[in-house]
């Protein structure tokens, strides 16, 4: 497992005491099967379990399991489409192996969650 850079851009208070966080996110040299740490726990409560929203890059597609601020995790996917030798070809998205170097892949996210 690498590691990963969260860079955050802005923070905007909304009513009802939530947050509307942008940034970026860097994923690392080595993937980790089962997803990246993405801490967004400066910004929105660690009980929360904030929605992210990622842009695409290179071909992958991220998704945010919605785990709590602290330890949320962003599992990227790839299209059976751009895959070679895929056993699984039922599905739409594959998820990227263990150790895969993803350091060339930077989206922005919008995240959504309850302030302090």
């Amino acid at each position: 497992m690498g590691t990963c850079v969260t860079t955050i851009e802005d923070v905007s208070i909304i009513q009802g005491g939530k947050a509307i966080v942008s940034g970026s996110f860097s994923l690392s040299s080595s993937y980790a099967t089962s997803g990246e740490t993405l801490n967004l726990s400066n910004s929105i409560k660690d009980s929360s379990s904030p929605k992210v929203v990622f842009t695409s890059s290179g071909g992958y597609s991220l998704k945010h399991n919605q785990g709590n601020a602290a330890a949320g995790k962003v599992l990227a996917y790839f299209s059976v489409q751009n895959a070679a030798n895929v056993a699984d070809q039922n599905s739409a998205l594959i998820e990227v192996t263990n150790a895969t170097d993803l350091s060339a892949v930077n989206v922005d996210f919008i995240a959504y969650g309850q302030t302090y």
